[in-house]
């Protein structure tokens, strides 16, 4: 049974128990100088990606630059640590693999990759799966200096991912991500968009707002926004950037109290 490991002493923990044949190491778990010997102790193999700068990895492996397609290999006994390179370097470590090579054929294209790959895509554990379907899509590319907006986005992020398997196994369907999403962002605007074909913006050629019962008032406050604010559309007219706590409810459109609203309604060309 494989499963999801985290370090040596969970590995230890599950071979006294005998619960553990083959482990897939995560990224960022698997240590080349410890795991291996205490699976080989145990008669059980290890596979995982590893992070090209842990110790102990041979030089020509790490530092060896790589066309695409191209696999770079050093063996240690039963111990295997492999570069290869696809659309981005691949390191993995593995006590069973060697640097042998399987066709694929994926859209109707054939290709070849490491058999090691392959072994550890099927069965890898919940967290590289998820960063994996993540990492086409990072919202938290773009540099920003708040990191609760970072945050934001990788959790918003991850609960797509998250919809995307569970839309997957409820439909059986195998849609592609970008599909998903695709379809998942009309979905989205065309529930929250409904009914706003309609513009607020006044109209100039409407002369109601020279007549009538208005009166300036303050924004009121919401429970989003403490105070809210609108731009002035008499400002705005005239090029100039400036808000307004006041506004006129009857016609919706912010307004400054000195002139402006004045203006607005008793002028036709204000």
């Amino acid at each position: 049974m494989a499963r999801k490991v985290r370090d040596t002493d969970e590995i230890q923990r599950l071979l006294e128990r005998s619960e553990l044949q083959d482990s897939d190491s995560d990224n960022g778990y698997a240590d080349s100088s410890d795991e291996p010997d205490s699976s080989e102790f145990h008669q059980t193999d290890c596979v995982g990606t590893l992070r090209i700068n842990r110790k102990h990895i041979p030089a020509v492996v790490s530092e060896k630059k790589l066309k695409k397609g191209e696999i770079i290999a050093r063996h240690d006994g039963d111990i295997t640590v492999m570069k290869w390179y696809d659309k981005k370097n691949v390191t993995m470590i593995s006590t069973f693999h060697d640097a042998s090579m399987d066709v694929v054929t994926k859209r109707g294209k054939e290709k070849e990759k490491p058999k090691c790959i392959l072994e550890y895509n099927k069965y890898m554990g919940g967290v590289d799966l998820h960063d994996q379907l993540m990492q086409p899509f990072l919202l938290e590319r773009k540099k920003s200096n708040k990191w609760y907006i970072k945050l934001f986005k990788r959790f918003l992020n991850s609960s797509v991912v998250n919809a995307y398997i569970i839309y997957q196994k409820r439909t059986g369907t195998n849609v592609g991500q970008l599909d998903f999403r695709t379809e998942l962002i009309n979905e989205i605007l065309i529930k929250y968009n409904a009914g706003r074909g309609q513009t607020n913006r006044p109209d100039p050629t409407d002369l109601r707002r020279l007549s009538g019962r208005h009166f300036i008032r303050k924004i009121p406050k919401t429970h989003i926004e403490k105070t809210l604010q609108r731009r002035c559309i008499v400002c705005t007219k005239h090029g100039r950037k400036k808000t307004s706590v006041y506004w006129c409810e009857e016609c919706n459109i912010g307004l400054c109290v000195d002139g402006c609203f004045e203006a607005y309604h008793t002028k036709e060309y204000y």
